[in-house]
Order: structure tokens, then C-alpha cells, then sequence
């Protein structure tokens, strides 16, 4: 009688290093929303991380972050005259000074972006990178290596090495 071995699945041999985008669209969190939806179109992204001043990345902004808003703005009330400031504005977390609040009432990324990031080892096989995703119902996941993020795996990406097989 023949011995019957399981055969292996190739994706458990990818890692998100070998399939992530290794060059990461970003926006600051004072980006103007519309500027926003501009770079996410012109790159053909649903989503990025967004950055604080000092390059550190404090959240993610995607498509349905701006629909989310979109579809809320119809519903909400022009700003009669004040600087309705975003709580990043006032956040002594930043400790911004007042001359650091913009003069418009424009919502920026920071108003729109969820502030939860995640992210996975480049040693992390696909099947793990899918699974992460499912967990925490996301479509990218920053990819971290000794600590530094070195790039990008969105559900493309992940398709994209299902479909090479």
C-alpha cells in the first residue's frame, strides 16, 4: 500500500515581504480630505497610512472612511463662522499651538481615518496574512520588520499571489 502525504499548500510558503508594496502611499493627517480622495484615485489605492509631523504613522484612511463622511455630510450642519477645531487640533498629546490650527474648516484625514493600525512580521505567510485580515475585518496591513514598518499587503496583494498559482 502507497503512503499518502499531504500535499503542501504554496501559499504557506510566501511571506508578506514577498508580496507587499514595498513603496507606501501615505498623507499627513492634515491633508484635506478632497486631497485625500485625489491620491487615492490617482494611485488606484482604497487605502493608506496617515502620518503625524513627525512621520510616524498614526492611523489608515480608506475609501470607506471618505464614503462614511460623504454620506454623514448631507446630514451635517454648515459651520456658521467658527473653527469647528478636529479633536487632533486640541489634542495635548501633539501639544500643538494654537497658531498651528488651520484657518479652514475643511475635515482632514485625521477627522475621517480609523486609528487602528495593523500590522504583520514579513515573515508572516499569506495564509496568516489572510487570516489577520479577517480577524480584524481590514483590506491592508502594514508590514513590520525588527520593529520599523517596510511596506504595505492589501487584499490585492494577496489575490494577486493566489492567482500567480
Amino acid at each position: 500500500m502507497a503512503t499518502v502525504h499531504p500535499q503542501k499548500n504554496p501559499l504557506s510558503e510566501l511571506t508578506a515581504g514577498e508580496i507587499m508594496q514595498p513603496s507606501v502611499i501615505s498623507v499627513s493627517r492634515r491633508t484635506p480630505i478632497a486631497e485625500v480622495a485625489r491620491t487615492l484615485a490617482e494611485h488606484r489605492i482604497s487605502g493608506c497610512p496617515v502620518t503625524d509631523e513627525a512621520g510616524q504613522i498614526v492611523g489608515v484612511v480608506s475609501l470607506r472612511n471618505l464614503v462614511e463622511r460623504y454620506a454623514e455630510g448631507a446630514d451635517r450642519e454648515p459651520v456658521s463662522g467658527f473653527y469647528d477645531a478636529p479633536a487632533w487640533d486640541t489634542d495635548e498629546e501633539y501639544g500643538l499651538p494654537s497658531s498651528a490650527v488651520p484657518d479652514t474648516v475643511e475635515d482632514v484625514a485625521a477627522d475621517v481615518m480609523s486609528g487602528e493600525v495593523y500590522a504583520v512580521e514579513k515573515t508572516a505567510t499569506v495564509p496568516e496574512v489572510a487570516r489577520t485580515m479577517m480577524q480584524y475585518s481590514v483590506h491592508r496591513l502594514l508590514v513590520r520588520h525588527r520593529g520599523q514598518f517596510i511596506g504595505l499587503v492589501s487584499s490585492t496583494d494577496v489575490l494577486r499571489a493566489v492567482a500567480a498559482l
